[in-house]
C-alpha cells in the first residue's frame, strides 16, 4: 500500500482584533493565534504559525487526531472544519475575514 500526501484548500474565519498596540488573529476552528505590530504583520505572523502548526501536528501523525478534538470531519476524502458562530471580540478594532488555508490529507493508493 501507497500512502500519497494531498492537500485539500479550506476556508477558515480568521478574526483580526487590536489590543493596546498589538494586533492579534485568531483562527477559532484550529484554536490557533499569531501577534504582530500591524494588520499586515499579523497576518504574515498568522500564516507562519499555521505553517509551522500543520507540520508539527503532519510529523507526529496527529493531525486527524487534532482535527477531530476540534470537532472537524476529518477522513482521507472530506476535510470539514465545526460548523458554529464564533463571536468577534470587542470594543476595539475588529476584522472578520476568510483565508484559505491548505490542510494536508493522506490517501491510500
Amino acid at each position: 500500500m501507497t500512502v500519497r500526501r494531498m492537500k485539500t484548500v479550506v476556508q477558515l474565519q480568521v478574526i483580526l482584533y487590536q489590543e493596546k498596540r498589538h494586533w492579534i488573529a485568531h483562527c477559532p476552528a484550529l484554536e490557533l493565534s499569531a501577534v504582530g505590530k500591524t494588520r499586515e504583520d499579523v497576518k504574515k505572523e498568522f500564516h507562519k504559525s499555521f505553517k509551522l502548526w500543520v507540520m508539527t501536528v503532519y510529523k507526529k501523525d496527529a493531525l486527524s487526531d487534532v482535527l477531530k478534538g476540534l470537532g472537524w470531519k476529518y477522513n482521507q476524502k472530506e476535510v470539514a472544519p465545526p460548523e458554529k458562530e464564533y463571536e468577534l471580540p470587542g470594543p476595539g478594532p475588529c476584522i472578520s475575514m476568510t483565508e484559505n488555508l491548505p490542510i494536508p490529507l493522506q490517501a491510500m493508493a
